[in-house]
Order: structure tokens, then sequence, then C-alpha cells
């Protein structure tokens, strides 16, 4: 059982890495979505000294943009009421899909909110700049950079940004093995991260629309059965559907993975709880319990260890679950 968790400012130092290492770790990731390597040159670098410590192998993953929608750079965190107006700043690419009407899910699907306009500013002609004005549906504390999407809409976007790309180039050399790629749609997405990374990593293909479920059993075929993974990633993939139907959708890809050999990873929300507690609820540890049951071949954690106060527990607790099957 393979047991990933999230790099983030909870875990930035060698002693907390080497100790969840100690408890069963086996992975960490590092989310990319809008960074570059050399901005967690610091963090990889407690990392390899933790491994090194620990005299074990650990793997070292890098999480793409890909094809994801998000908004863009907000200074101080918004906190949004439901009912209210707000302003939220918008990347060109997001601004012009953006039409009056639609309904748009932010950060996980957390909040939602109705766009009302889309203001264009030319205070820098060479540089416009974008803000989407939206009448809040479902209200909460919004950062910057968080994930957007466009409720009945699939995005024609590249797979790999020019961000993933540079990334891609650089991974080797700090000593990265395993390559995430959000939001894989089809085949395609997986032949264009083979094409722009070569033969040297590890793929987890993370299904996480409908166009992803559609196309999963030649997603599935294009990877290789030995070393790759399918990632069912529930946060975004809970915004493509009535969250009700998750579960079956889970399910459905698992039996498609069980169907090919083709081993997969179950993520999000698995000790959401712990973020701040430092044991988990009986449904949280009933969750963990069957993913693996069920055949997962590895389970992963992302706020959990990333932001929360409590990230050796959080990964004790995965282990201990996974040797009680």
């Amino acid at each position: 059982m393979e047991i990933f968790a999230t790099l983030g400012p909870a875990c930035a130092d060698q002693k907390t890495i080497y100790e969840m290492m100690c408890q069963g770790m086996t992975g960490m990731r590092l989310n990319l979505s809008h960074a570059d390597l050399a901005g967690g040159n610091n963090l990889i670098d407690e990392f390899r000294a933790a491994r090194d410590r620990f005299g074990g192998d650990c793997d070292l993953l890098i999480d793409l943009q890909g094809p994801e929608l998000r908004i863009g750079k907000i200074a101080e965190t918004l906190s949004l009421k439901d009912g209210s107006e707000a302003k939220i700043p918008m990347p060109g690419t997001l601004a012009n899909l953006l039409t009056p009407g639609q309904t748009v899910l932010l950060d996980d699907g957390k909040l939602s909110a109705k766009v009302i306009r889309v203001e264009r500013h030319m205070d820098d002609p060479a540089k416009p700049r974008y803000d989407a004005v939206v009448h809040i549906l479902r209200g909460g504390v919004l950062g910057g950079y968080k994930s957007l999407k466009i409720e009945g809409m699939d995005t024609d976007l590249p797979t790999l940004t020019p961000r993933d790309q540079a990334n891609l180039s650089a991974a080797a050399d700090f000593g990265v093995n395993t390559v995430m790629l959000p939001f894989v749609r089809t085949a395609g997405d997986i032949r264009a991260l083979k094409k722009g990374a070569g033969d040297k990593f590890r793929i987890f293909a993370k299904i996480e629309n409908m166009l992803g479920v559609e196309h999963v059993d030649d997603i599935i075929a294009e990877l290789d059965h030995d070393r790759d993974m399918l990632v069912i990633a529930r946060g975004d993939l809970g915004n493509a559907m009535p969250l009700w139907e998750l579960p079956k959708i889970q399910k459905q890809l698992e039996e498609a993975c069980k169907k090919a050999g083709m081993p997969y990873m179950i993520v999000t929300e698995l000790l959401a709880s712990m973020v701040k507690n430092p044991v988990p609820t009986r449904a949280e540890v009933s969750d963990v319990y069957h993913s693996i049951l069920n055949g997962a071949s590895a389970i992963m954690v992302t706020n959990e260890t990333a932001v929360g106060k409590y990230p050796v527990e959080v990964i004790k607790y995965m282990k201990r679950i996974s040797e009680t099957i």
C-alpha cells in the first residue's frame, strides 16, 4: 500500500517529514498548479534531507496545472457571504469563457456564484486585467489561484501549460520521479504528457471530470500497468455531477481499473477533519478502510498534511488502518 502526503507549510521541515516517513509515508506531492519547481526548492531540500536520514525509498511527485481553470491572484483572502456581490480577478483566457448567467464553482466546489458581468481594465494597455463580477450563491473564504469550474462546460485547453513544460524539463534535476496530470480527459492527454516528459517518470492520471470518466478505458490502456496509476480525484470530480452520484462514479472507475489490472489511487478528504483535529472521524476511518479493501493500491491526503495541524498523526492513522486489512 502506497501512502502519499502533500508538502506544505505544516510539514516544511526535515524533522516532520522524517517522522512522516517513519510512520509509513511512501511518497510526497508538491502542488505546482500555480507555482514552479524553483519556488518549492526549500521544501524539496527538506524532503531530500529527510529521505537521506530515513534511508529508504520515498517518491517525490509533482502535480502539474494541466487543463485546469483557476482564478487570478488575490492579495488577501476574500470572505464572501451568501447573496453578496463580489469582484474576482480572472486571467484573460478564463475571462473570455465567462458569460452572464453562468454558474461557477470555486475552490473545489466549496463556493458557488452566478456571473453578472466581466470587466476589462486597461490601466496598462499592454496587459489588460479582468474581474468577474458575481453574485455569491454559496459563500466562504476564497484565496488566490483557486480552481474554477463552469457548470455544464468542458473546456478545450492544451494538456500542458508553458509552466508545466518548464517544470517537466527541470523535474529530473530536482529528483522528481512521479508526475501527476490533473483533469485527464482522453488518452490524448496521456500521450501529450509522455511527449513532454519522455519515459523518465511514473504517470499518475487524475480523473476529475465526466470526459475522463467516459474515456477511462482508453486512458487506462495508454498507461503503464506496472508503474503508473489512475487517480480517482474526488474533489473536482464531485463538482462534475450532483454530489450524491459521486460514490457510484467512484465505484465505476474502481471496477474499470480492476477489470484492466490497473493500479489506482483514492484522494480527497480521506481524513479532512484532521486539518484541525488530532483524531479522525469514524466515517473517515471507514472511508480509508473501504478504499483499500475495495482494491486501491494507493491513498493520498492533501490539506491534511499541507496545512493541517497534525501531519504526522495523519500518516499514522492511514498506515494503521491499512494494516488492519
